[in-house]
Parts: C-alpha cells; structure tokens; sequence
C-alpha cells in the first residue's frame, strides 16, 4: 500500500533531482527554504544563513549521492577537485 507520506517523498525527490540538475545553488537555496517552510519553518533562517560557497559545495556532494543523476557525476567531481572539496 502506498501512503502519502511515500507520495510525498517521491515528489520532493523527484522536484530535488530536477533542482540539483540545474546547478544553481540560488535555485538550490529556495527549494530548500521552501520545503523547510513547509516541514519546519524554523530551518528557514538556518538556509538563509549558509553561505554561497558552503551552499554550492554541498550541492556537488548531493548530486554524487544520487544515483539518479549518474550523468552529472563526472561534473560535480570535477567541481570538487577543483575546489579542494573531498569526494
């Protein structure tokens, strides 16, 4: 049985993907800030108060988590060596 919660989860993963695919750390940030208004809106100055580099770096780490955006890995890896980041 599917749940909405599994629902839920499968629409926030799938609008994270095509977020992430963009490689935009602005578009990153307000997805961020709108899913925390909408789970915890307490998160939302914790999203504001990262900064862009800090932002931008956790945004390649995302990518290789995903298996989904395989296609994008050699990118993002490229980008962390790049910026002394570790893989």
């Amino acid at each position: 049985m599917v749940t909405l919660m599994d629902v839920t989860d499968a629409i926030y993963r799938n609008r994270l993907a095509d977020v992430l695919r963009r490689r935009d750390t602005g578009v990153l940030r307000d997805f961020l800030k709108e899913e925390a208004a909408a789970r915890d809106p307490s998160r939302v100055g914790e999203i504001e108060m990262i900064p862009d580099d800090v932002l931008e770096s956790r945004m390649y780490k995302m990518i290789l988590a995903r298996p989904d955006l395989g296609d994008i890995h050699a990118e993002a890896r490229r980008w962390l060596r790049e910026h002394d980041q570790r893989i």
